[in-house]
């Protein structure tokens, strides 16, 4: 059992517990230097999972590389969890391939993939240029499709496993200044959505799950200038350890961690209809 904050009690006092059945499952997390994917690696840890941890190091838009970071926050992890950093670009062709052959070479299976790794190109409607769409689609899409068609074959030979990918709410609403993002969350409901039903049957889950929490990436965002500050990576984490390891009926293609979706305080925390990608394992 994870203890883990609930925004909607006014301060981050009161707790709900998260059952995530992960220990000693392997897990690839890219994007795992900050942010989202730092508070996920963190929660996974501690729920006592094997780690990959992969990141750049960029920017918000893609430029520039530091390996100190992802090396930083396994060392801050290594305490509690048995992880390996990596520092490689997930947009290489064999970076979904190396990841996958690392996490089986080292921990001799591999359970799940976690993709967390994103960047941004704001721009204006007329003016977002190919480039900037190109960054962002080869983070955001190429690399979630090319890390799941990695992680299939070693999953299936296990018994199975869990895809879980970070999409946005701008994929179903739309986002001003921020339409290379938009398109690619969007895009990749539809592979969540095409893998789901595909590789379902190999009794792999795939899920996509949709934040809201204040990261790097939507600080200057309406709703963050507004004082929603609370809404932290943290609180995205349990649901996506859920997603990381259930064993449930139906098979849904959105997945949102928004706390506006969490059940009360004292309450048993499980997922809502709006709140989970399901698929039978």
């Amino acid at each position: 059992m994870a203890a883990f904050p609930d925004a909607r009690s006014g301060h981050l006092g009161y707790t709900r517990t998260v059952d995530a059945e992960l220990r000693d499952k392997v897990i690839v997390v890219t994007g795992a230097g900050r942010g989202i994917g730092l508070a996920c690696a963190t929660l996974l840890a501690r729920l006592g999972a094997r780690l990959v941890l992969n990141d750049l190091g960029c920017d918000e838009a893609g430029e520039g590389a530091d390996p100190e970071l992802i090396a930083r926050a396994a060392a801050g992890l290594s305490a509690s969890a048995d992880v390996l950093p990596d520092a490689r670009d997930v947009c290489d062709p064999d970076a979904a391939t190396a990841l996958t052959e690392l996490a089986v070479s080292r921990f001799g299976r591999l359970d799940g993939v976690l993709a967390c790794a994103g960047v941004t190109q704001r721009a204006r409607f007329a003016r977002t240029t190919p480039e900037q769409r190109q960054r962002v689609f080869a983070v955001g899409v190429e690399a979630p499709l090319a890390l799941t068609q990695a992680a299939h074959a070693p999953m299936q030979r296990g018994g199975g496993g869990s895809v879980v990918v970070m999409t946005g709410g701008a994929a179903f609403q739309g986002q001003r200044r921020d339409l290379a993002a938009t398109m690619a969350q969007a895009a990749l409901v539809g592979m969540v959505r095409t893998a789901a039903l595909e590789l379902r049957p190999d009794g792999v889950r795939v899920n996509a799950v949709a934040p809201t929490a204040l990261t790097r990436q939507t600080a200057d965002l309406p709703l963050f200038q507004k004082g929603s500050a609370r809404l932290t990576p943290d609180h995205v984490a349990p649901l996506v350890a859920f997603c990381c390891r259930i064993k449930v009926e139906t098979c849904r293609a959105r997945c949102s961690a928004s706390p506006a979706h969490a059940s009360s305080p004292t309450a048993p925390w499980r997922p809502t209809a709006t709140s989970a990608t399901r698929t039978r394992r």
